[in-house]
């Protein structure tokens, strides 16, 4: 049986952060959750999925601000709870055009997806190394790193930006014994796409006509594949992008149809 680790998922309150807690927990793992959702409020939360108590710690911090993530990190380490799987979770999504999108907004998506996961990833990497832990770090990005939609501009080029960081980092880190590799999902029913769907705003059946595999991707699906890439199985895969988008970057330019033959 494998020894329980002590993994850490920031966003950890969201449905692929949730799903990729429970996933770790029920391995027998302990599992730092880091949210920005008041402490008395998450905890109970964190209660009503049914996990041990003993098996998790919530973390209240901001991504965005380097000094509280500091002293976190800093009580962490002295409590000997320092992590040796990070899984930078935390992002936000908000559709708007180009020609609309307000500097605020351009910068809200790269202060969150990009600059705090540089801010997260630094301050653990940096413990790793003077402890000489050789820890893994994974990033939630998505398949829009590599193709661009429309209205989402300001979102594609920080999960871009997030793919390089962790390639350079992978570069720089490996010698160290870390390894950082990113998860890139596709259209997950969950977040921002599942209240859409919900609200009407948007027609599920339309993305799934798009995705080879016919199905939108669940928060459970998304846990899996950082479970994978968190197995001493794959302690040879740094610098990578596990692409599970069920097909959708493979681009169906036109709906299929039962007349077509392959």
């Amino acid at each position: 049986m494998q020894e329980s680790r002590c993994i850490m998922v920031t966003g950890g309150l969201g449905d692929i952060g949730k799903a990729t807690v429970l996933k770790f927990v029920h391995a027998g793992d302990f599992v730092i959750l880091n949210d920005l959702l008041e402490v008395k409020a998450a905890e109970t939360q964190i209660v009503s999925w049914g996990i041990p108590q003993e098996q998790w710690l919530y973390l209240c911090a901001d991504c965005r601000e380097r000094e509280a993530l500091h002293e976190a990190f800093d009580a962490l380490e002295r409590e000997g709870r320092l992590p040796s799987i990070v899984i930078v979770n935390a992002g936000v999504v908000a559709p708007v055009p180009f020609l609309e999108m307000s500097p605020e907004q351009w910068g809200f998506h790269l202060d969150v997806n990009l600059t705090g996961a540089f801010h997260v990833a630094q301050e653990i990497a940096q413990r790793w190394v003077a402890q000489k832990v050789s820890g893994t770090l994974l990033f939630t990005s998505s398949w829009v790193q590599d193709v661009p939609q429309q209205g989402i501009s300001a979102y594609c080029v920080s999960k871009s930006g997030l793919k390089m960081l962790a390639r350079t980092m992978a570069l720089e880190l490996g010698r160290y014994g870390i390894r950082v590799n990113l998860v890139a999902p596709g259209i997950v029913d969950a977040g921002l796409s599942a209240r859409l769907f919900r609200e009407g705003r948007a027609d599920p059946n339309t993305f799934i006509s798009h995705i080879p595999l016919a199905t939108l991707q669940t928060s459970a699906e998304v846990a899996d594949v950082f479970w994978l890439l968190a197995q001493p199985e794959a302690s040879y895969i740094t610098g990578a992008t596990l692409l599970a988008d069920g097909g959708m970057s493979l681009f169906q330019f036109h709906p299929p149809s039962s007349k077509e033959t392959v």
